[in-house]
């Protein structure tokens, strides 16, 4: 920044901006500061700001929050760039580019209008071009959902997890929009007790919680209130041990009810004393189940008589810890409150992770938390509430992709509700933070505030949420369908009509054995009509649940159609054969239509016949053909998909060597460069290295790879 003779901010002390500076940030040492564990005020006395002529060379401004769009509302962007020319394109979940245009700025500034093609995740992929420069390209993601909300105000089971008072965290109550958009009912959040008794005996509420309190309201979301950790008054600051500390957090949690009480479906008490909660500072608590319910047994006993009708919802374990739950239903002694831990709660809550694997295997675990609550209370059950859950979408071995995560989360709630779980939580709204590798800043279904990609644009999973939400609105579960591995169907009934979620744990061809017509849903929210073809409607299933609505007599797999395909590098036609196997019928005629063509196909009974479709260009990430198959007289019989495997289009290779020359030894690396591509050559005119701290570039004489071919870029002396 300068030093204590600049007059000015900024490295030049002359008063002016210069580029590409884009912030100043003024640090202060904690150390320098007096109770530096508190905030403090910065007074500034004088701020002048003029607007000059600077244009950024790319940028994608929205003009709604994190580019979430009703479908009833247009889809815009300002874009702000120096560059003469602008071109744009649209991609959906699964690479398909829906639309492109062309804009010309005028004073830096042009508005892009995406015309609305359909429901779910898309990107806009943005390039600015000048002549004599290399084209800059920014991404963006948005996603436009149906402007049916589903019912709100803790109307549904559907939840999520926030954390709306962390502003210093990229936070904010606004977000509580983008909730409702999505479907959500109730978040579940709260502030901790330390920041609520402030000062012992006196409960604060403004500015928060009471500010997103009131965005919560005004987006018809209610709260499911978590009533945790500690306070310095009391226990040493530690997880509660004794009957004061406990009292303490008791009585801060009946003034939270207090306060908002008409906005709530009920309140944690504590939550994942098992974990790390539950031994906080030097408390002898221990994470032990006896202290919890201690814990929970005077919250109960301090909150319910005063609010009878706001659920007690206890256990809130971290995991579905059977050993440690039944310790607290247990309870302490041989008095009264042996094996009463069910008698101090209105709802068994527990919090289960998913990372890396399907809910179909972890909500499994549920079944074993049923038969010991019926143990502990005569044969019978309690309301379960599955609180947290979640896949995490971090670079790890643990972590799951994007498109991953979009297709667990509505597998994760069927799942859960197919095992009469009453309300859950996804966990959480937002990525946390920005680190690529760790868990926590990737639970989220919309980005960070502070995202490259844009503040709080959307995952695939926020639209995978949203079409989740509103098909099961009022939707009530019936039954597993068992109709043989790897198919996977949830039938509920809706306003008087079936309606089931269906998927696979491995891609599969299958058809739907109906003599009716059927309304399906992809898990993006898009609804189609199909029609039986000899009583069969084909599809290929994967793991995207999908919904259908109508009477149907099975699922089965089924070989008539297959769909194979190689490895493509991204950049180039991906070629592929579908295959017509017909066995049945005297004649199965069809028309295969993908991206907009249509290829006719005929096989008569007995026949194989092949037909080879090609997608003209392959792009980076998850890439996925649909191939609708109409009759004859252009009814929807069936849907294909076909994942499209790519590969890198071209891989660099360093090789070190030490050579001798006249007794001298010198170092050199040596690069090959291998061209994966088919259809296009590569040009390497330029080499860029780094070596411990040696680091240069230089321009080389221009080398051509062909396609499919290696050629040695340079060999570099160290």
């Amino acid at each position: 920044m300068g030093s204590n003779t600049f007059t000015y901010w900024n490295g030049a002390n002359d008063g002016v901006w210069h580029k590409p500076a884009n912030a100043i940030t003024i640090l202060f040492d904690r150390f320098d500061m007096k109770n530096a564990a508190l905030p403090a005020t910065i007074l500034v006395d004088h701020m002048t700001a003029q607007m000059g002529d600077w244009q950024p060379e790319l940028k994608i401004q929205q003009t709604a929050l994190g580019n979430i769009f009703l479908d009833s509302e247009p889809n815009v962007f300002i874009v702000r760039t120096s560059r003469p020319s602008v071109s744009w394109a649209t991609y959906d979940i699964y690479g398909a580019q829906i639309t492109s245009g062309s804009e010309s700025p005028v004073a830096g500034k042009a508005q892009i209008t995406v015309p609305f093609s359909k429901l779910g995740y898309f990107t806009l992929e943005v390039t600015a071009e000048r002549p004599g420069s290399e084209p800059l390209v920014r991404s963006t993601a948005y996603a436009v959902v149906s402007s049916a909300l589903p019912p709100g105000n803790g109307e549904s089971p559907f939840g999520v997890s926030t954390h709306l008072n962390w502003t210093a965290s990229g936070w904010s109550k606004e977000l509580s929009k983008l909730i409702r958009y999505m479907g959500a009912s109730f978040v579940r959040d709260g502030m901790e007790w330390s920041s609520i008794e402030k000062q012992k005996g006196i409960y604060t509420f403004a500015p928060s919680p009471d500010d997103y309190m009131q965005k919560l309201a005004e987006n018809d979301l209610k709260l499911l209130f978590v009533a945790a950790f500690n306070n310095p008054f009391y226990d040493n600051n530690a997880t509660p041990y004794t009957d004061i500390g406990r009292r303490g957090l008791a009585e801060y949690a009946k003034a939270y009810i207090e306060q908002y009480k008409d906005q709530l479906i009920g309140f944690n008490v504590y939550n994942e004393f098992n974990g790390g909660f539950g031994k906080r500072g030097n408390s002898p608590a221990n994470s032990q189940p006896n202290y919890y319910f201690n814990l929970m047994k005077e919250t109960y006993n301090v909150v319910k008589p005063v609010h009878p009708n706001v659920p007690v919802v206890g256990i809130v374990s971290g995991g579905v810890d059977l050993n440690w739950i039944e310790g607290v239903l247990k309870g302490v002694g041989e008095g009264e409150d042996k094996n009463a831990g069910l008698k101090y709660l209105d709802a068994v809550s527990v919090q289960t992770y998913m990372d890396p694997n399907a809910p179909d295997d972890v909500f499994a675990k549920l079944k074993g938390l049923k038969t010991l609550i019926k143990q502990y209370n005569n044969g019978n059950l309690v309301p379960i509430w599955v609180t947290e859950f979640g896949s995490p979408t971090h670079q790890s071995a643990k972590g799951v992709d994007e498109k991953t995560q979009a297709n667990y989360l509505p597998r994760g709630f069927v799942s859960g509700l197919s095992l009469g779980v009453e309300r859950m939580s996804w966990y959480d709204f937002m990525n946390d933070g920005l680190r690529d590798d760790y868990n926590e800043d990737n639970f989220g279904l919309v980005r960070h505030k502070n995202d490259p990609m844009g503040a709080y644009t959307p995952k695939p999973a926020y639209a995978s949420y949203a079409a989740m939400s509103r098909q099961l609105a009022g939707a009530v579960f019936e039954e597993i369908e068992q109709f043989g591995d790897p198919i996977r169907s949830n039938l509920f009934t809706k306003g008087g009509e079936n309606l089931r979620v269906v998927w696979a744990q491995s891609d599969t061809q299958a058809v739907i054995e109906t003599d009716n017509n059927l309304e399906i849903t992809d898990f993006m929210g898009n609804t189609e009509f199909y029609s039986p073809h000899h009583g069969k409607i084909y599809m290929t299933i994967t793991g995207e649940p999908f919904y259908i609505k109508g009477s149907i007599n099975r699922i089965v797999t089924d070989g008539t159609f297959t769909i194979a395909g190689g490895q493509t590098a991204v950049g180039d036609p991906h070629a592929f054969n579908l295959t017509i196997n017909n066995d049945d019928l005297p004649n199965l005629t069809i028309t295969a239509k993908m991206e907009e063509n249509s290829y006719p196909i005929e096989a008569v009974q007995g026949q194989t016949e092949a037909l080879t479709l090609s997608i003209n260009e392959t792009r980076e990430g998850f890439r996925s053909v649909i191939i609708h198959l109409l009759d004859e007289a252009g009814n929807k019989i069936g849907k294909l998909q076909h994942s499209v495997a790519t590969g890198l289009p071209h891989k660099v290779t360093v090789r070190p060597a030490m050579q001798q020359k006249e007794g001298q030894y010198s170092q050199t690396l040596n690069i090959d460069v291998e061209n994966f591509r088919k259809a296009a050559g590569l040009t390497v005119d330029r080499v860029t290295w780094q070596v411990g701290e040696q680091s240069d570039h230089a321009r080389r004489r221009s080398t051509d790879v062909h396609p499919r071919r290696v050629c040695g870029a340079g060999a570099i002396r160290l």
